[in-house]
């Protein structure tokens, strides 16, 4: 309870009177907490304030199961290494105010957790050399920050380039080789049907029309197959 630890704080200075930081203490509890008073002494001091408050809301688990619990402890999907590193700190905190865990202790179950507990196996990775070098959790955890951020930037940087849209340029130019393509099959299909279609006008106008002569026939049949022949090439183009 960050409250009980401000209060502890401000007695263990002595900067201030009793009779001050009592009057504080009873101004700052709302509600229920503040409801707790009411069991004590009219001249109680912090010290018994402080304890009356331990007893309800104060941390009741042992110190075996406060071990158990920061060992279990991973980093959760969407938490980032800075909160993962504050949770950790959190519960292994009563312990070392308890006294069963000293500071030295601390901070070196605090730097190994917090690296072997990390997510993401590329960060983990990254950071192994931090790990072997840097010896005070603090500044582990700052390092490990910087590098969480430079992998999530360079994350953002490729997944820009790989969905950069393609440009209207490209796009023309797309559309004007497709119509080229189906232009050219189109000249393709009326170049293998006009000789099929000119045989044919061939055949059943020398067996129709007997009484004409070749010149003229000949002349007439060309005509009508280069007439018919560009009415359905202007057609399909």
């Amino acid at each position: 309870m960050v409250w009980m630890f401000e209060v502890k704080c401000v007695l263990r200075e002595g900067n201030f009177s009793d009779p001050v930081i009592l009057q504080s203490v009873r101004g700052s509890l709302k509600g229920k907490a503040r409801s707790l008073l009411l069991s004590l002494p009219e001249d109680a001091s912090p010290q018994q304030i402080l304890e009356k408050l331990e007893g309800v809301y104060g941390n009741v688990y042992t110190s075996e199961a406060l071990l158990e619990k920061f060992y279990k402890e991973t980093q959760q999907p969407s938490q980032s290494v800075a909160d993962f590193g504050m949770t950790l700190e959190s519960i292994i905190q009563p312990a070392v105010e308890k006294g069963d865990i000293s500071f030295d202790t601390k901070n070196e179950m605090l730097r190994s957790k917090f690296w072997s507990g990390i997510r993401d196996p590329l960060l983990k990775n990254s950071s192994r050399y931090k790990f072997d070098t840097v010896k005070d959790f603090d500044q582990l955890r700052k390092e490990i920050r910087a590098i969480e951020l430079e992998l999530a930037n360079s994350e953002k940087a490729v997944s820009t380039v790989q969905h950069q849209p393609i440009s209207t340029d490209s796009v023309k130019l797309d559309d004007i080789l497709k119509k080229i393509d189906r232009m050219g099959k189109r000249l393709e299909t009326l170049e293998n049907k006009t000789p099929k279609e000119t045989n044919k006008v061939t055949d059943n106008h020398g067996q129709s029309n007997p009484g004409y002569s070749t010149g003229s026939g000949r002349g007439n049949i060309i005509r009508r197959v280069m007439g018919s022949g560009g009415s359905r090439m202007m057609a399909e183009c």
